[in-house]
């Protein structure tokens, strides 16, 4: 069946803020947590439970949830680089776009050309380097392309999602 991970996102930028978690299992491809195509997050760790339910995930995973965060896909900081640096040291963002990338294949949506011609040359240069600045130069990629891939997707991300909001009182 593979692994389950418990994912953080975080797209607005406040420090130590997480927007929603959800599940993933990863064995050879990456399956989302979802009812039918549309991808389930939830806002509070607590509601966890409650969201991996409604998923056909349910039926086949009877491991115990997992309560530790394995990854967070951290687009808020992903767009600070893409924006400002020329240098990613911890690797986000290799580790969130190919995150995201592995999420929205499974529902069969495809970054458009205009902005997989900018992306996954940086992507690619990253898997190996973590400075990029005179790489973009280089290649001549603008920044303001990346960023704009970026925001396709973050907008995809959330698309038709479900997300199931924090109960009151709660802290995620």
């Amino acid at each position: 069946m593979g692994n389950m991970y418990l994912l953080a996102f975080r797209i607005i930028n406040q420090p130590k803020n997480v927007d929603f978690y959800s599940y993933a299992i990863y064995n050879d491809e990456c399956t989302p947590l979802h009812e039918g195509t549309r991808l389930i997050f939830f806002e509070s760790r607590d509601d966890g439970q409650r969201a991996f339910a409604r998923s056909k995930l349910a039926k086949k995973y009877s491991a115990p949830l997992p309560t530790k965060v394995h990854m967070i896909c951290d687009l808020a900081e992903t767009e600070r680089l893409l924006r400002d640096a020329s240098i990613d040291r911890q690797a986000v963002i290799i580790n969130t776009c190919n995150l995201v990338d592995d999420i929205l294949s499974f529902q069969g949506r495809i970054m458009p050309s205009r902005y997989r011609d900018s992306l996954y040359p940086l992507l690619d240069r990253l898997t190996f380097y973590r400075t990029y600045g005179k790489f973009l130069e280089k290649r001549r990629i603008r920044r303001s392309e990346l960023l704009k891939a970026l925001v396709w997707m973050k907008r995809a991300l959330r698309r038709n999602a479900i997300v199931i909001p924090r109960r009151r009182g709660e802290r995620s």
